[in-house]
């Protein structure tokens, strides 16, 4: 580290803290704080897919609800779909700090991947149902079991 004079050998100490200069020398692949992009990558293909089940029920939430309900006019519609929409955010309020609980005591990932089979399940769900009762319980529990972000 030092000579016999007392000065520092600029070559021994990085930039980074003291790490030794050589590890600095590495390529990117092999350095152990490269980027995750494999993991970026995925994380950010889970959230376009968890945006896209949020909004992608709103061209046809009205008439899906004009046929579960039987309604006469278009115009009551409109009343009932908001409480299909509506629904996935009470469902996301309801299990916020139960989620950020899970996540704290059994890790990020777990509550991950079940968040995005729940996705599956509950869309399909949502998509297949015949009574309002159902899809709006069907929309709350899916934003209860996939509140993660």
């Amino acid at each position: 580290m030092s000579t016999a004079g007392g000065a520092i050998d600029a070559g021994a100490v990085s930039p980074r803290g003291g790490a030794p200069a050589a590890a600095l020398d590495r390529p990117d692949s092999e350095s152990d704080d490269a980027f995750p992009t494999r993991v970026v990558v995925i994380l950010a293909l889970a959230m376009t897919v968890h945006s896209y089940t949020l909004v992608s029920l709103f061209p046809y939430v009205g008439m899906m609800v004009s046929d579960l309900l039987s309604l006469e006019t278009l115009n009551e519609a409109g009343y009932y779909a908001g409480y299909v929409a509506s629904a996935f955010t009470f469902g996301r309020f309801l299990s916020g700090y139960a989620w950020g609980y899970v996540t704290d005591s059994a890790g990020r990932k777990p509550v991950i991947v079940l968040g995005l089979m729940s996705m599956i399940i509950f869309s399909l769900a949502f998509g297949l149902s015949t009574s309002y009762a159902w899809a709006v319980s069907s929309r709350c529990v899916f934003a209860a079991r996939f509140s993660t972000d």
